[in-house]
């Protein structure tokens, strides 16, 4: 799974009050179509054209703003983000309090897959024209595909509680950058039915079924695809990435 043992998605687990979770009202209308209890009834196809019709209405980039970027009122739908800080939003903590704490400058690097053209590669930063990471981020990466969500300009939606906006806050009083770094696979609408499929394996399917293991071999490959040619391109710029991060940080001057 893409998620925790409690169907929480981490990179939407990290906000800094949970009692003042933000609403995804739109979420909510579209739950029901989202995450259906039985995937191979007639009625899921009804369940289909209800979200043709909400993405008619809305429209794309308002859709996929309502659907990935967090929610915390179901805890069994698709991006859900929890009550309360996770274990691994604990030990995430734990790490970078203690790995950081004599560090002079950092580089945190959020590896991502799933959103994007087959193979292509997206650097999405969390800042703003104001922040000094804004352009740190542009230099260092000045001939890749550097995005903003604060800019509307990312194939990401603006996500809340996301682990990079956490780095930024724990890192606050240090020279630092954050990023994710995402890899192309699959369309959109091919990785949303996969999420959706996977999500009603895991509720409403016998776990040990045949069934079940083909949606989870297929889930797999929708975010590690088994072909050579993409791998070996993750591989080619997931080095070009840390070696250009590397010499940021030999280099004192930027």
């Amino acid at each position: 799974r893409r998620v925790n043992e409690d169907n929480i998605d981490l990179n939407r687990n990290f906000l800094q009050n949970f009692s003042k979770a933000p609403e995804n009202k739109l979420f909510a209308k579209l739950y029901s179509s989202l995450c259906p209890s039985n995937w191979y009834a007639k009625s899921r196809h009804f369940q289909d054209l209800k979200l043709l019709y909400f993405l008619k209405v809305y429209g794309k980039r308002k859709m996929q703003q309502a659907i990935t970027q967090g929610q915390y009122t179901h805890p069994k739908g698709l991006f859900y983000g929890g009550t309360k800080a996770s274990w691994s939003n604990q030990v995430l903590h734990i790490i970078i309090n203690g790995y950081t704490k004599y560090a002079q400058e950092i580089v945190c690097i959020d590896i991502h897959t799933g959103l994007g053209k087959f193979g292509d590669k997206e650097i999405i930063a969390p800042y703003k024209k104001e922040d000094a990471q804004y352009l740190k981020c542009k230099h260092i990466f000045v001939n890749d595909n550097v995005t903003f969500p604060e800019e509307n300009a990312s194939s990401s939606a603006k996500l809340y509680g996301d682990v990079d906006q956490e780095i930024k806050y724990l890192l606050y009083d240090k020279k630092h950058i954050a990023f994710t770094l995402e890899f192309g696979t699959y369309p959109d609408d091919i990785v949303l039915e996969a999420l959706r499929k996977e999500n009603w394996a895991h509720f409403y399917c016998d776990k040990v079924s045949i069934q079940s293991k083909r949606i989870k071999k297929h889930f797999k490959e929708i975010f590690y695809p088994q072909n050579i040619e993409w791998q070996k391109l993750i591989l080619k710029y997931g080095h070009e990435t840390i070696h250009k991060c590397q010499n940021f940080l030999e280099n004192k001057n930027i």
